[in-house]
C-alpha cells in the first residue's frame, strides 16, 4: 500500500511537469516508462498489473516484448492486464500469442481479456480462433468473442452466433442479436427473425432493432411499442431505429410519443428521429 502511494504520487509529479513544459513531457514520459518496465517485474502482482497498465497508457515504445512476457505470469490478473495493454498498443506481432492465450490459458478472465485484445487489433485473421471461443466453458469469454467478432464484421461466424441463441441466458442472446445486426448478411437476418418471437422482452426489441440497422421492417410493431417503454434510453433507441424503417403512417405514433415525452435528452433524440423520419418519407 506504501509502495503504491508512492508510485501514485511519483506519477502525479511527471504529470504536472508535463503539463507546464512540453519538453519536459517527452523525458517525463520516458521515466515513467522505464519505471513501469522495472514493475513489470516486481514481485507483488498488484504492481506488476498496474505496470501493464501504465505501459498502454503511457505508450511505451518499448513495452511490448515485456508484455508479450507477462502474458506467462502466474497471476492471472496480471497476464489479463497484459493481454489487454498489447491490445491496446495496438501491436499486431502480438496476435499469435493472444490467440495461443485466448484458446489455451486456465483463467477465464484471462482469456476473455485476449478476445477483447484481438479486437483492438482488428486482423480477421483472429477470426477462427474467436470463432472457436465462442463455445469457451466460461460466459465472460463467449461475451468477448462475440463483441469482437461484431467489430470485426465476421459473416463466417453468423452459424457458430446463430447456435448461442438457444441459450438459457438472455444477456447473450441480446449481445449476439446486436452483433447480428452489425454483421448484416441472410442468415443473420433470418437468425433476428426468429429472435423477435424471443420469451425475453429485451431481446425482442434488441432483434428488432438489429433489423432495423439492416433496413429491414420486420419488427416494426416491436418498435412502435417501445415507444412508450418506461425507459428512456429505450425510447431512445427505438425512436432512431423507426426513423430508419418507418413509412408515412408511423409518424404520427413519433410524434405522440414526442409530446409525451418528459425527459430532456430523451426529447432531443425523438425530435431529431422525427424530423429524419418526416425527411425520409416526404419524398
Amino acid at each position: 500500500m506504501k509502495y503504491q502511494r508512492a508510485w501514485t504520487a511519483v506519477s502525479a509529479c511527471f504529470l504536472a511537469a508535463a503539463a507546464a513544459s512540453p519538453v519536459f513531457a517527452a523525458s517525463a514520459n520516458a521515466q515513467a516508462c522505464s519505471l513501469a518496465l522495472t514493475n513489470l517485474q516486481n514481485a507483488e502482482a498488484s504492481i506488476r498489473m498496474q505496470a501493464a497498465d501504465q505501459l498502454a497508457g503511457l505508450a511505451c515504445p518499448d513495452a511490448a516484448a515485456p508484455l508479450l512476457s507477462a502474458l506467462g505470469d502466474s497471476n492471472a490478473a496480471v497476464r489479463g492486464a497484459a493481454a489487454r495493454a498489447l491490445g491496446l498498443l495496438h501491436d499486431s506481432g502480438a496476435l499469435s500469442s493472444l490467440e495461443k492465450m485466448l484458446a489455451s490459458d486456465a483463467d477465464g478472465s484471462a482469456r476473455a481479456a485476449a478476445a477483447a485484445s484481438l479486437t483492438y487489433l482488428g486482423s480477421r485473421s483472429a477470426e477462427p480462433a474467436l470463432i472457436k471461443a465462442l463455445s469457451d466453458s466460461d460466459a465472460a469469454v463467449r461475451y468477448a468473442a462475440v463483441r469482437a467478432l461484431s467489430v470485426l464484421h465476421s459473416p463466417d461466424s453468423v452459424p457458430a452466433m446463430a447456435s448461442l441463441l438457444s441459450s438459457g441466458d438472455s444477456g447473450l442472446r441480446r449481445t449476439v442479436a446486436g452483433a447480428l445486426g452489425r454483421i448484416g448478411g441472410a442468415q443473420a437476418l433470418a437468425a433476428l427473425k426468429g429472435l423477435l418471437s424471443d420469451p425475453d422482452s429485451s431481446v425482442r426489441f434488441r432483434a428488432a432493432e438489429a433489423l432495423a440497422f439492416q433496413k429491414d421492417s420486420s419488427g416494426r410493431v416491436i418498435l412502435l411499442n417501445a415507444l412508450s417503454s418506461s425507459d428512456a434510453a429505450t425510447r431512445e433507441q427505438a425512436a432512431n431505429a423507426v426513423a430508419l424503417i418507418g413509412t408515412a403512417s408511423d409518424v404520427s405514433a413519433l410524434q405522440s410519443a414526442l409530446a409525451k415525452e418528459k425527459d430532456p435528452d430523451a426529447r432531443a433524440v425523438l425530435s431529431a428521429a422525427l424530423k429524419r423520419l418526416l425527411a425520409a418519407t416526404s419524398n
